[in-house]
């Protein structure tokens, strides 16, 4: 057996006192990836507002859309609301 750090505050009890469960919130890997992908291209131009951006919204994404999250807890969204990549000469 293994011991696990929750994300969130909402654990719940379970029949064995010791241990505790939680159903906590994930992003899809496409969009994570995406957002991911973005982010590395703002850290090689040093775009520090674009990347306090991408960080902020990729840190209070739950909060956001608790209500898209499925029965496994994903979040699945296909919107990028961070800023564009059209500045950026790869």
């Amino acid at each position: 057996m293994y011991e696990e750090l929750f994300i969130s505050d909402s654990s719940y009890a379970t029949e064995v006192p010791k241990i505790s469960t939680t159903s906590e919130l994930w992003l899809e890997w496409n969009y994570l990836e995406r957002k991911l992908n973005k982010l590395m291209r703002f850290v090689r131009v040093q775009d520090a507002e674009a990347i306090r951006s991408i960080l902020m919204d990729l840190a209070f994404v739950s909060d956001r859309y608790i209500g898209r999250a499925g029965d496994n807890g994903a979040i699945v969204l296909d919107t990028d609301s961070t800023l564009s990549l059209e500045k950026i000469v790869l």
